[in-house]
């Protein structure tokens, strides 16, 4: 599912439309979560669930992207990092910001405007 989403912007965030991310991630209720607070921050949202559809996405949208958040291991043979280098073949500034569920991330390679985030999402069930 890939969307566009346009959110109300918040006192003290970037002004509608001048910043918009790229969020990719084969979790849904990940993703979901993860839209919703960039959206609650005021950015524009463009997402993918895997590598091979950022790629086909991107060709049409890759001048309106300002940052690539995705995730570093992904179903479909295209890994965060991956992805990434082949953005930045069209992009070298790309900022991009990986991210991972799993054990420690460690540098495969040097990627300048990269930053690493592991992820602990934690949903507290009532008791």
């Amino acid at each position: 599912m890939t969307k566009k989403i346009n959110s109300p912007v918040t006192k003290g965030n970037p002004p509608a439309g001048t910043r918009e991310y790229y969020l990719v991630e084969d979790d849904a209720d990940v993703r979901m979560v993860m839209r919703g607070v960039l959206e609650a921050s005021g950015y524009q949202i463009w997402e993918a669930s895997n590598g091979v559809e950022a790629l086909n996405i991107w060709k049409t949208n890759a001048s309106q992207i300002d940052l690539l958040l995705t995730d570093l291991v992904m179903p479909g043979g295209l890994t965060g990092w991956e992805l990434a280098d082949r953005l930045r073949e069209e992009r070298p500034g790309l900022k991009v910001i990986l991210t991972s569920a799993t054990a420690p991330i460690k540098r495969e390679k040097n990627h300048p405007h990269s930053h690493i985030l592991q992820k602990t999402l934690y949903i507290g069930m009532p008791h």
